[in-house]
C-alpha cells in the first residue's frame, strides 16, 4: 500500500484538484490500494474526500513521514523554488524518490532537476528540462488527461469563458458586454474568490463553479472556449471542443506543448498519460 505525497499543488483551485484527481485515478490502476495526501499551503487548502492533507509548513516533517513517495504535480516548474529545494533534500535525507509527473519546465535551476525523475507535458518543457539535468526526460500529456468528466446539462452549445488575475481576459469581457444572446455565454470557474483575492475576475454572463469533473464536463458540451487558464484547454481536447488562448499570455510555451496533444483521440492521449504513472512504478521498483 503506498503512499504518495503530493507536492507543490493547491486542493482550492479546480485545476490543481484536476491533476490530482488524474494521478489518483493513473496511478490507482497500478497500485488499487494506494493512499494519497497532499502538502499544500492553508491559503491553498479545502478539505477534498479521500485526500490526507498536511499544511506547509507546520505539517511538513509529518508529512513526509507518513510518505513513501513524493509526487510534483506544480503544473510549471520554473527558475528556482525554494520549496522544491526543501522538499527533494528532505526526500533524499528519508531515502524516498521525488518525481515531477507531466511538468512543464522553463528554464529550471539544476539543483532542483538534476536526478530528479520526471515526465516534461511536451517537447519546449522536455529540452529546459534537459539543459538543465541533462537527461532527456519522456514527454506525457498533463496528468488531468485521467479525470472522467460528469455529465452535465450545462454549457450546452455555449462559449465557455475563463479569466485569471494577471492574465490578458479584458477582451472577454468586452465581447460578453457587447453580446446580444448572454445565455449563450457560460463562465466556468475553477478558482473562486477567496476573502483576499478576486482570482478569476467575473464577465457578467451565468457562471459556474463546481468539481474538475463537473467542470470538464459542461466544457465538453461547450461550441467553443476561450480560455485563460491552461486545464480548460485540456479539457477542451478532452471533449473535442475548439478552443483560443488571448494573444499575450503568460508562460505561452506550455500552451504550445499542449497542442503535441490536440488532434490525437483521446484514449491515444489517456494511454500516453500512463506514462508517468509507469515512471513512478519504474522509480519505486526498478
Amino acid at each position: 500500500m503506498p503512499k504518495f505525497l503530493i507536492t507543490r499543488c493547491t486542493t482550492y483551485d479546480m485545476a490543481g484538484m484536476s491533476m490530482i484527481n488524474g494521478a489518483r485515478n493513473g496511478l490507482g490502476q497500478i497500485y488499487p490500494d494506494a493512499e494519497f495526501g497532499a502538502l499544500v499551503f492553508q491559503q491553498d487548502h479545502k478539505d477534498q474526500d479521500g485526500l490526507k492533507q498536511f499544511i506547509d509548513t507546520t505539517d511538513r516533517a509529518e508529512a513526509l513521514y507518513w510518505a513513501d513517495c513524493c509526487i510534483d504535480l506544480g503544473g510549471l516548474c520554473k527558475g528556482f523554488d525554494p520549496y522544491r529545494k526543501e522538499y527533494i533534500g528532505m526526500c533524499r535525507t528519508r531515502d524516498i524518490p521525488y518525481i515531477y509527473m507531466a511538468v512543464s519546465f522553463e528554464h529550471p535551476e539544476p539543483e532542483i532537476v538534476k536526478d530528479v525523475p520526471a515526465t516534461a507535458r511536451g517537447p519546449h518543457a522536455a529540452e529546459e528540462y534537459f539543459k538543465s539535468a541533462w537527461k532527456k526526460p519522456d514527454i506525457a500529456p498533463d496528468i488531468s488527461f485521467l479525470i472522467e468528466p460528469e455529465p452535465s446539462w450545462l454549457g450546452n452549445d455555449c462559449i465557455c469563458y475563463t479569466t485569471h488575475k494577471g492574465k490578458p481576459w479584458h477582451k472577454y469581457l468586452e465581447e460578453c458586454m457587447g453580446c446580444e444572446d448572454p445565455q449563450k455565454m457560460l463562465q466556468v470557474i475553477f478558482k473562486p474568490d477567496d476573502q483576499f483575492t478576486c482570482w478569476e475576475p467575473t464577465l457578467g454572463v451565468q457562471a459556474v463553479h463546481a468539481s474538475p469533473e463537473e467542470l470538464y464536463g459542461t466544457i465538453a458540451n461547450a461550441f467553443h472556449v476561450k480560455t485563460c487558464r491552461y486545464h480548460a484547454a485540456v479539457a477542451a481536447i478532452m471533449g473535442g471542443v475548439p478552443y483560443d488562448i488571448p494573444f499575450g499570455m503568460p508562460n505561452a510555451d506550455k500552451y504550445k506543448d499542449l497542442e503535441t496533444w490536440k488532434y490525437k483521440g483521446l484514449e491515444q492521449i489517456r494511454k500516453e498519460a500512463m506514462v508517468s504513472c509507469e515512471l513512478v512504478k519504474e522509480v519505486l521498483h526498478g
